[in-house]
Order: C-alpha cells, then sequence, then structure tokens
C-alpha cells in the first residue's frame, strides 16, 4: 500500500494497515481518499464523498468552527478496517471503512459505511467504539461494526482454515481440488451474510469444472458400430451433412 499511497501524493498522515488492503484496487483509492480529506482538513474533498445527510452534518460543524478545530491537531489518519465482504473481491458494490484519527490525546475510530455509485463511493458515518488507544496502529484490523468484529470478519479471525482457503481462492482459485472448493462454498453461505462477490467465484468455478466434467466423460470412447455415428450426425449435421 506503500506505493498507491506515493502513487496518490496523499498527506504524510495518511496510513494504511497492510492486512487490510482490498483486492479491488478502486475501492482503496477511495479509502485513501477519505482519510486524506480529513488528515489534509479538506472540507470539500471530504464533501464531494458523503452522501446528503453527512453534507449536512459538515456544514454544521464548519459553522461552529469544530471541523478546524479538530482537523488542525490531526497527527494521523489510518485506515485500519475494511470488510471482509469487500475486501476480498472485485468490484464491490458496498463497504464498511473504519478509519482511526490521531491526535495528541490518542487516537478515536471514525466508521463509515460506503455504496458504489456510477464509478465513485458514496460514504455515510456509522457507529464506532467510542474508546481511545495510545496509536492509530492499535485500531489494525477493528471491524466498522461498531467497533466489534462482525460477520465475516469473525469468522476469519477464528478460523486459520478458513482465511487459508480464501487467500488460495483469490489467488489461486484454479489450483483449489473440488473438495475444498465445495467446502468453501459451504462455508461462506453459512456467513451473515455472506458475501456475494465471493460466493458468485466460487459458483461460477464449480459450474466451470461440472460442465468441463461432464463434457470429457460424453465424448469419450465413442461406439464402434454404425448407430452411433448416424446419431452424432443427426444430433448436429455440420455444413456439409446432408441437405
Amino acid at each position: 500500500m506503500a506505493s498507491l499511497l506515493q502513487t496518490m501524493g496523499v498527506d504524510a498522515r495518511v496510513e494504511f494497515a497492510a492486512s487490510e488492503a482490498p483486492v479491488d484496487r478502486g475501492l482503496a483509492e477511495s479509502a485513501i481518499r477519505l482519510a486524506d480529506a480529513f488528515a489534509r482538513g479538506d472540507d470539500e474533498a471530504l464533501r464531494q464523498m458523503l452522501d446528503k445527510g453527512d453534507q449536512q452534518m459538515l456544514d454544521q460543524l464548519m459553522a461552529s468552527e469544530q471541523w478546524w478545530d479538530e482537523t488542525d491537531r490531526i497527527e494521523a489518519v489510518r485506515v485500519v478496517s475494511i470488510d471482509a465482504g469487500s475486501r476480498l473481491v472485485e468490484g464491490p458494490q458496498s463497504t464498511q471503512v473504519m478509519l482511526a484519527v490521531q491526535d495528541p490525546d490518542g487516537a478515536y475510530l471514525l466508521g463509515w459505511s460506503g455504496r458504489k455509485v456510477f464509478e465513485d463511493w458514496v460514504f455515510s458515518a456509522v457507529p464506532s467504539n467510542g474508546e481511545e488507544r495510545a496509536r492509530a496502529s492499535a485500531w489494525d484490523g477493528m471491524s466498522p461494526m461498531a467497533g466489534g468484529m462482525g460477520g465475516m470478519d469473525a469468522m476469519l479471525a477464528g478460523n486459520p482454515e478458513l482465511q487459508a482457503m480464501m487467500t488460495k481462492a483469490l489467488t489461486a482459485m484454479e489450483s483449489l481440488p473440488m473438495e475444498e472448493l465445495l467446502k468453501l462454498k459451504a462455508m461462506i453461505e453459512a456467513m451473515e451474510p455472506a458475501p456475494p462477490g465471493m460466493l458468485e467465484m466460487i459458483e461460477q468455478e464449480i459450474a466451470k469444472r461440472e460442465k468441463r466434467d461432464t463434457g470429457s466423460g460424453g465424448s469419450g470412447g465413442g461406439s464402434s458400430g454404425d448407430g452411433g455415428g448416424g446419431d452424432d450426425r443427426q444430433r448436429d449435421p455440420g455444413p456439409g451433412g446432408p441437405g
């Protein structure tokens, strides 16, 4: 993520927990831009990323000068969590992002729910843990679910086997044996909520293999009798077949 931060030219105070890097580059860039707007105190950049309700809240913060009071004290803004349901798939349509904001008093959390609108991400604030920790990095991996771990994140954290299989599925799904693929599908279906993008990828891979196996089973060992050849010609007459 360090190279992406550098490429985007964001504020030096913007950080990204490496363990939370998403597969989808567009999601990564949007989370970084969200953090950068806070680090710079750039209300206009932030406004473009917020839904209407949160734009009004930003207006209130600016009117009371609380926006400037808070952002002037920022030492770091770190992307500490992106929910696994959106982090592990290409082209997610919704996400949950948690930022840790560090100032001289400690580090606190800001939770955000995002949805894809055409090619852009639009964010709205969600409840987060009211605690503070010494540094922003101390919040790494904290789920946006009110500051706790929920859904897929909790299952991955408590299931190393599932975590390893998910990683393998994302990087080299074709190398997973069919037995493991079916097991992974069942485990994902048991999640609440199940990540639709990942589930769809696995179902497509299973269907592809089943189709391939069916095709190879039906094409082998052609009959030596006249009936077999005649049946084939009747089912699929070629351009040069009987007219």
